[in-house]
This record gives C-alpha cells, structure tokens and sequence, in this order.
C-alpha cells in the first residue's frame, strides 16, 4: 500500500539533515540535477503520496505529477525536485528499480524509474503547462 512502502522508507531514514553516502549516478541517467523525471507512478497516487515515497533521501521543493491537458487525468509521471543534487544522487541509487508503487487497480506494475530532468524537458514542460492555464 502507498502508506505501506512510505512508511517503510521513512523507518529507514536516517535523522533528518543525515544521508547515507551514495555513488554518482552514471551518464545512462543523464546531467545531473536537483530535478528529477519519476516514471511509472500509479494513478491513484498523488503528489502528497509520491513526496512521503522521496522525502525519505532529502530535502523536497517540489513535487509534481503529470497530467494530461484534456482532461486532467494523471499521466503516470511526474517529477520530483529536492534542495540540492545530492538528494538526487541518493534517490537514483536508493529508489530507482529497487521499488514498485503498488496500486489494487493495477495488475501489472513496473518498478520505479528515475533519470535527471534535462534542462529542455524543465523548459517544454513548464511552457506546455503555461500555455494551457487560462489568462488570470
């Protein structure tokens, strides 16, 4: 369950401001940044569910999921930025294909994949959802 494996995770946790050592991720996951792309998140997940998962290795700014421009729904993506590229260091090394999101409505689920944010997908990204929000 979503509260299940959040709970997990912060049992594990080290105190806060105390992280555990982690290797540089290689270059398969991109330039390195404190933003970092989530795949495979469920839909009933949401961003409060996804930031308990990723506090676990830092410091979070933000949190946000993906959804489609229609309708709204929840693409089963979204992105995490933490304070600092440390942060995203460790949720590569600790998080990445080691966990699955479990959701009842989902029979098959993949484990979590995570790469950084490119700098082009940052800015595509918050130029699409700009250009959708209506003009205050």
């Amino acid at each position: 369950s979503i509260r299940h494996l959040a709970t997990r995770a912060a049992a594990a946790s080290p105190p806060p401001g105390v992280w555990p050592p982690a290797p540089k991720p290689g270059p398969e996951f991109g330039e390195p940044s404190p933003k970092i792309y989530i795949g495979s998140i469920p839909q009933e997940y949401q961003e409060d569910d996804v930031r308990r998962i990723f506090e676990c290795v830092g410091e979070i700014k933000e949190v946000k999921i993906l959804r489609r421009p229609d309708d709204g729904r929840h693409k089963g993506s979204g992105f995490v930025t933490y304070a600092d590229v440390a942060a995203t260091e460790r949720a590569i090394h600790f998080i990445n294909d080691k966990y699955t999101l479990i959701a009842p409505n989902h029979a098959t689920q993949k484990p979590i994949y995570m790469k950084y944010a490119k700098l082009n997908e940052l800015y595509e990204n918050e130029r699409a959802t700009n250009a959708q929000e209506p003009p205050p």
